[in-house]
């Protein structure tokens, strides 16, 4: 069996409820062995926690949404003729 490596955690932990049993079981394990990654994905999963509750409580209006749109194109548009 060979365990993932922090890189290859790094990139499964956005997905980790999509691996398999095994696959898990790999994770978990790396997890147990190695502070660094246990932090990064403790990490992620917080932002993730928070960023869902922000999105969960706040509306926008369909308003709203046209005027970030504008002014994102407005934006782009101002960069690019620079």
């Amino acid at each position: 069996m060979k365990l993932y490596t922090c890189q290859e955690i790094s990139k499964l932990t956005c997905f980790k409820d999509e691996l398999n049993s095994f696959e898990k079981l790999n994770y978990n394990l790396h997890l147990f062995i190695c502070s660094k990654c246990r932090n990064y994905s403790k990490s992620i999963e917080e932002v993730s926690v928070k960023f869902k509750t922000i999105v969960k409580d706040r509306k926008a209006c369909e308003e709203d949404i046209v005027t970030l749109e504008k002014r994102a194109f407005d934006s782009l548009k101002k960069k690019s003729d620079s």
